[in-house]
């Protein structure tokens, strides 16, 4: 689904806020994205609709043409990036079947790490960025399941999208309330502190508090914070993946920022 931008009619004297020139909304306002680690779990579906995903995965090459350029490709070069990724993500063909992590791994980047990258240098250009990658791990990570995934997943501790939310907010969809000594309480603490601070100062961490410093984001060093059960500052975010798709979007003709 893709929603455009109305601009806003006069109301009265109140303010406008989308108002004229829509590029030019973020000019100096500090920006805050990132993504989770298993964001692609969100589009696996049952046990049923993975096993089929994953035998057209074997047997049309298409299904890996990037999603925003697909109607804008030839069949030809739809065949070749597909090649291309398939081999990236399943190597031999042959395994495709028992495949459903780097399915998901797949559908992570072509829908939601690329574009979010993209939107960070793009952004980076002109305004401070502070990108993260969310990883935590507990009892709260919870919207696998509640889309019917843990026959899929089983035990395996997975991040997916919305995971994240549930670190910032009570949810009611959850069952337990979350014990003030535990470790998951203190993590949800440490979580929110980063937002609050973001929200307060444009700088989500703007003191020594938390044990770490999170640097903006720059096209040149493209720092980043794993959001985890620890804090870890890194650079370049899945790069490997990033890669293929920047070289695949440069192949298409595509601009990307």
């Amino acid at each position: 689904m893709y929603l455009s931008v109305v601009e806003e009619k006069n109301i009265d004297e109140n303010e406008k806020y989308f108002a004229g020139d829509y590029g030019s909304v973020h000019d100096g306002v500090e920006i805050m994205a990132g993504y989770t680690s298993d964001e692609g779990l969100i589009t696996l579906g049952s046990t049923d609709i993975v096993k089929m995903k994953l035998e057209m995965a074997r047997n049309y090459l298409e299904l890996f043409s990037p999603q925003l350029l697909s109607f804008n490709l030839t069949p030809n070069q739809k065949l070749d990036f597909g090649r291309k990724i398939r081999k990236y993500y399943f190597k031999d063909s042959s395994n495709i079947s028992d495949g459903w992590e780097q399915l998901s791994n797949f559908y992570s980047i072509d829908m939601f790490v690329h574009g979010v990258v993209n939107f960070a240098k793009l952004c980076a250009k002109k305004e401070k960025v502070y990108l993260y990658k969310f990883s935590c791990k507990s009892e709260r990570n919870m919207f696998a399941h509640l889309l019917n995934l843990t026959d899929i997943i089983k035990d395996k501790p997975v991040t997916c999208h919305a995971d994240d939310i549930f670190y910032l907010f009570n949810a009611n969809l959850l069952p337990n309330k979350v014990d003030k000594k535990s470790d998951t309480f203190q993590l949800m603490e440490r979580v929110i502190k980063l937002w609050t601070n973001f929200a307060k100062y444009g700088n989500p961490t703007p003191d020594e508090s938390l044990g770490v410093k999170w640097a903006n984001y720059t096209v040149e060093k493209q720092d980043y914070l794993d959001i985890g059960n620890k804090f870890v500052p890194g650079t370049a975010p899945n790069a490997d993946e990033v890669k293929l798709w920047d070289t695949i979007f440069e192949e298409s003709g595509y601009k990307l920022y």
